[in-house]
């Protein structure tokens, strides 16, 4: 099996989340099974997290879903649980 190596820019979460979902639908689409989806910052894995159900169908994303992951992203409610 060849191994290909393409480098990107995708769009910018903050700023167009439709198009950043979009770009990861299409790069989904175009591998031949569900790959790992582990996104690198906070913005990322909100989004990713809130279109997970339309991403799943090309990704695997190891990370638990909006119950768990928003509350521990929002700093303010976090700490706020932490000093309960």
């Amino acid at each position: 099996m060849e191994k290909v190596t393409v480098a990107a820019l995708c769009p910018n979460v903050l700023a167009d989340e439709e198009g950043f979902v979009r770009y990861l639908l299409d790069l989904g689409a175009a591998l031949d099974r569900p790959a790992l989806l582990y996104p690198t910052n906070d913005e990322w894995v909100l989004a990713v997290n809130r279109h997970r159900e339309r991403l799943g169908r090309y990704f695997i994303v190891p990370f638990s879903g909006p119950s768990i992951v928003e509350p521990v992203l929002d700093t303010a409610r976090l700490y706020g649980t932490a000093r309960e």
